[in-house]
């Protein structure tokens, strides 16, 4: 295993079931590359008894289609090779929303085309994506349908399913759930039959449990609709 410590996320996991896999490794998407894979794979050949599954990782970023077409074809040779061995290849959405702007600064986002999270404050955020955007839909739906072709055992969504310590904010006091952008507020005022500035809303959330509850409802619809695509 030592060839293994500095590059893999090991998770264990709670068996449900007799063929509940027990115990999982995430590979970086930089170990399905054809430089590298090959010594991943004798790595776990010598180790098999430790694994059941396999996750490959989206990585912490959001890069062009053309990335995720290679990658999809570096994971489809993978998965064909750990099916071998009888360990389960999996798929791992590790990036959908984000997992902070001070994360997806240092990798590559020159795929995010859509528009981005904002705070109750009104700060938009740098790489973090509004989740009712068609834009972030369409692309995790080609994501998805591109690694949907190797049949991967499983489809795992990461953490970042969330609004808080995503959303940029300017006073942690003033934080709100949700996403506050021009595109959900439109929607949510629809659903309310009336409007709010950002400012008055976000006052009328904190004053008002029942209001406070609706937006949150709506908020993580988007959140749901996302994952539902993928």
């Amino acid at each position: 295993m030592k060839s293994l410590v500095f590059c893999l996320a090991s998770f264990v996991l709670a068996a449900v079931a007799d063929d509940a896999p027990f115990n999982a490794l995430r590979f970086g998407f930089r170990y399905t590359q054809p430089d590298k894979w090959p010594e991943m794979r004798a790595a776990l050949e010598k180790n098999r008894a430790a694994f059941d599954e396999v996750w490959f990782s989206t990585g912490v970023s959001f890069p062009k289609l053309s990335w995720h077409e290679e990658h999809a074809r570096q994971c489809a040779a993978a998965a064909t090779d750990l099916r071998k061995l009888g360990l389960v290849p999996s798929i791992e959405f590790q990036t959908v929303i984000g997992h902070g702007d001070e994360i997806l600064d240092e990798n590559d986002c020159t795929g995010a085309v859509w528009g981005k999270m904002v705070s109750s404050d009104g700060l938009a955020a740098k790489h973090l994506p509004c989740p009712r955007d068609p834009s972030l839909t369409a692309y995790f739906t080609r994501v998805a349908e591109l690694h949907a072709a190797w049949k991967p055992g499983s489809v795992w969504l990461d953490d970042d399913f969330a609004f808080r310590h995503r959303v940029p904010q300017l006073r942690k006091e003033n934080y709100i759930d949700g996403c506050f952008c021009d595109r959900c507020l439109a929607e949510f005022f629809r659903t309310e039959g009336r409007m709010w500035t950002r400012g008055e809303l976000a006052e009328e959330i904190r004053r008002q449990k029942a209001l406070r509850t609706r937006w949150e409802d709506y908020s993580w619809a988007g959140m749901r609709a996302l994952a539902r695509t993928i």
